[in-house]
């Protein structure tokens, strides 16, 4: 199994869709089995700027991160795909692990 964690900030598009929405697309069209989405608080990239969630003028496109777990060929056919767009993405080896269903 791997994990791919995708970063990027809330206005970054894709296609010309939001980058959540489009990567949410892909992950229907190749059978991914989900991923979660979070909003950072404080952010810093390669850009150099600060986004900061306590001060209102600099809360606007925040940095986001998104996760996904699935088998390897899937997570390797969603990283061709997005490998050419400008966002950072990052993969590891990851245990599976289901909790308890009571």
């Amino acid at each position: 199994m791997k994990k791919l964690r995708i970063y990027y900030k809330e206005e970054d598009k894709i296609e010309g869709k939001n980058v959540c929405k489009r990567v949410f697309e892909l992950l229907k069209e190749l059978n991914i089995s989900g991923a979660t989405t979070f909003k950072s608080i404080y952010s810093y990239g390669a850009s150099g700027n600060i986004s900061n969630a306590y001060i209102e003028i600099e809360s606007y496109n925040m940095g986001m991160r998104m996760d996904i777990v699935d088998e390897d060929d899937k997570i390797y056919k969603l990283v061709d795909i997005l490998k050419a767009q400008k966002l950072l993405l990052v993969i590891s080896d990851c245990e599976v692990i289901y909790g308890d269903k009571r």
